[in-house]
């Protein structure tokens, strides 16, 4: 490792604290490993091996840093922001898309999912707007990129075989907020809406296939399970349901993808680690029963969207993969244009 390499954390007061080694930032991210493995990768690649890294939450305060000489890599934006004060970051790594969805989205279902992303995106562009009116130095690097939300927790286990696997689908979370009155219940956040379509979804699904292995853990209506327990759940689950969350992508569809299941999500940003992804997109959760009985028709065909899964994660997501990407993107990169699968 170079000489020069400096490690730093930025406090939400813009205070930096600096660190030995990329490994320390264990301290400050925790069960966060993927960040930090990131930060140790790159910090050993060839373009980078002379620059300062600078990790921090979402904040505001980044202060002045060396020009041309820092890698700030933000973790845990949800509003696609990108810190003010970044003018002397020569590359800005952001956590997630430019944008929490697209502004209309006409062909998604349930209407109240469309109407409640179009809001937080609203929300989002107003936020940008005003930090314009406030006169904060929106400055904007030379390069920003997005890389993909962090998984909570190393993962241990590896996957096991599609046919050896103890559940059908599974999913395990919580729906997010919401005001039930009566029977019903009403969204009050995109993840919500679609966390509710898709509760509707499974209710039909276990009136089509009654005999059909799912479980499903509903963490506003009973305990949630430990980590240990969760990774285990996905690591027995052919199709792991991920819904989004307060942003398209969630932490559950990396995990099921280093687990190697077959995942059913809502449709994703355009992002490059998305392009070709091997998912399936769904439109209408309410539509659940008709998909998973097209998909458990050919069980070799969940076990090879398992198998793409596993392979995208090593590939594309993977910190050894992000950073492959990230140098070549930063040396020219090439240009990704297949289209995923989109139901």
């Amino acid at each position: 490792m170079s000489a020069g390499h400096r490690f730093f954390f930025c406090h939400w007061d813009g205070r930096l604290e600096p660190f030995l080694t990329a490994a320390a930032l264990k301290q400050v991210f925790g069960d966060y490993g993927y960040p930090v493995s990131l930060v140790e990768e790159l910090s050993q690649a060839a373009p980078f091996e002379d620059f300062d890294f600078v990790t921090t939450w979402v904040n505001n305060r980044v202060p002045a840093l060396e020009p041309d000489k820092t890698v700030l890599l933000v973790v845990g934006d949800e509003s696609g922001q990108v810190p003010m004060g970044t003018k002397g970051a020569r590359l800005v790594l952001r956590t997630g898309a430019k944008s929490s969805g697209p502004l209309f989205s006409p062909g998604q279902r349930p209407m109240s999912l469309c109407l409640l992303s179009s809001v937080r995106e609203i929300r989002n562009i107003s936020l940008r707007f005003a930090r314009r009116l406030k006169g904060l130095p929106l400055v904007t690097p030379r390069h920003v990129e997005c890389l993909p939300i962090w998984m909570v927790g190393d993962i241990t286990l590896e996957p096991v075989a599609m046919p050896l696997r103890k559940w059908s689908l599974s999913f395990a979370g919580g729906i997010g907020p919401h005001r039930k009155v009566g029977k019903r219940r009403f969204p009050s956040s995109p993840k919500a809406a679609a966390r509710l379509a898709m509760l509707e979804g499974l209710r039909r699904l276990s009136a089509a296939m009654p005999g059909l292995d799912v479980r499903v853990v509903c963490t506003d209506l009973e305990p949630a399970l430990s980590r240990s327990e969760y990774h285990e759940l996905l690591q027995q689950s052919r199709i792991s349901l991920c819904p989004r969350g307060n942003v398209p992508e969630t932490f559950r569809l990396f995990e099921s993808a280093r687990l190697g299941c077959a995942v059913i999500c809502d449709p994703l940003p355009k992002c490059w680690y998305f392009v070709n992804h091997p998912f399936v997109e769904l439109k209408d959760w309410r539509k659940l029963p008709e998909l998973v009985s097209e998909l458990m028709l050919d069980e070799n065909e969940i076990s090879k969207r398992g198998d793409r899964s596993r392979q995208w994660w090593e590939k594309v997501a993977s910190p050894s993969a992000v950073t492959g990407n990230l140098v070549g993107r930063w040396r020219g990169g090439r240009g990704l244009t297949s289209q995923p699968d989109r139901r």
